[in-house]
C-alpha cells in the first residue's frame, strides 16, 4: 500500500514537472510568435512604400525624391539644380527645383530639358533628354511598368 502511494506521488510529482515545462516552452514560443509578427508588421510599411521616401541621386550628385503615380514616376529635386539651355549667344542658366517624369512607356520629361526617354539595366537607370542624359548610377526606380523600359 505504502508502495503504491510512492508510485502514485512519483507519477503525479513527474506530471506536474512536465506541465511546468510545458507551460514554459508554451509561453516562449507564444513571445516569439508575437515578436516575429511585430517584425512584420514594422517591415511592411517599407516594403509597401519601397520607392516614397528613396533618395536617389544622379551622377551629377543632384539628389531627387520619387513619387509613383498611374503615369509611371516623378523625381522631384531636394535643391536647385542649374541646367545650361540653348547654344552659343543664346545660352541660358536656368536654376531651380528640377522634375523628371519617367513614364510609364518609357517615356520621360523635363520642363527645362524637354522630352525623350528612360531606361534601366543593372548598373542604374538613365533619362536621355533632348542632347542631356541624367544617369543615376548603381540605383534601381519601378515606373510601374514592370519590367518594360531596359536599357537596350
Amino acid at each position: 500500500m505504502v508502495l503504491q502511494a510512492s508510485c502514485h506521488n512519483l507519477i503525479v510529482d513527474g506530471h506536474s514537472k512536465l506541465l511546468e515545462s510545458l507551460h514554459g516552452a508554451v509561453y516562449i514560443m507564444k513571445r516569439f510568435i508575437q515578436i516575429a509578427i511585430l517584425s512584420v508588421a514594422i517591415a511592411l510599411p517599407n516594403v509597401a512604400a519601397s520607392q516614397e521616401g528613396w533618395i536617389y541621386v544622379s551622377q551629377e550628385g543632384h539628389q531627387y525624391s520619387a513619387k509613383l503615380n498611374a503615369d509611371g514616376v516623378v523625381l522631384e529635386s531636394l535643391y536647385p539644380v542649374a541646367r545650361f539651355t540653348g547654344s552659343g549667344a543664346m545660352t541660358q542658366v536656368i536654376t531651380g527645383t528640377e522634375t523628371l517624369y519617367l513614364g510609364r512607356d518609357c517615356d520621360a520629361y523635363s520642363k527645362v530639358l524637354g522630352s525623350g526617354t528612360w531606361a534601366w539595366a543593372n548598373g542604374g537607370f538613365v533619362a536621355r533628354l533632348e542632347g542631356k542624359e541624367i544617369w543615376f548610377p548603381r540605383q534601381e526606380i519601378d515606373a510601374n511598368n514592370g519590367l518594360k523600359c531596359a536599357l537596350r
